[in-house]
């Protein structure tokens, strides 16, 4: 549980340094912080989801359930993280 924890957070701080990084090119504001979002909860869900969902003995819907909880995890984390970033 811990592990978990602790890679959700490192997960979340590598969102922020990501917004940070192109809010100069994309604009700041909440609809860059869902696109890094949407960009990362991708990258973050997809691929382990994608394989549960064609070679696991389960129902797609419960991978698909997954990814769509990293994905709205990831626009969350990235729009508490773009709210919070101040730039010096």
């Amino acid at each position: 549980m811990v592990v978990w924890l602790v890679q959700f957070f490192v997960f979340g701080v590598l969102l922020a340094a990501l917004y940070a990084g192109v809010r100069k090119a994309w604009g700041p504001g909440p609809a860059t912080a869902v696109k890094v979002g949407l960009i990362g909860g991708l990258l973050a869900g997809f691929p382990v989801n994608f394989y549960l969902a064609t070679w696991s003995p389960m129902p797609r819907g419960i991978p698909g359930g997954w990814l769509l909880e990293l994905l709205v995890g990831a626009v969350l984390a990235t729009l508490v993280a773009g709210f919070m970033y101040r730039e010096a």
